[in-house]
């Protein structure tokens, strides 16, 4: 078991997914993306494109529903783009 300290007790780390590559044509036009697990914890989602970390909710840069990403209109990945998730699952 990997674990950290919160501040209140112990974390387990085990079920934490580091720079998933989410699955999907980065291709300026798609806008929905699969992740290889479901996410178990909304909250603490950090999805990242070319290292900046993008807003999680309906009037920022992205919803994350199962273990699909859908980008909002206005922050649809561009062709190029490197697109890195770290969540809990």
């Amino acid at each position: 078991m990997i674990g950290i300290f919160n501040g209140g007790g112990v974390e387990c780390l085990d079920n934490l997914v580091i720079n998933e590559v989410p699955q999907g044509a980065v291709d300026s036009i798609n806008n929905t993306f699969q992740l290889s697990n479901y996410v178990v914890d909304y909250s603490r989602i950090m999805l990242f494109r070319n290292g900046l970390l993008l807003e999680e909710n309906l009037t920022g840069d992205y919803i994350c529903t199962g273990s699909t990403v859908v980008f909002n209109n206005g922050a649809i990945p561009q062709a190029g783009d490197d697109l890195k998730i770290i969540y809990q699952k």
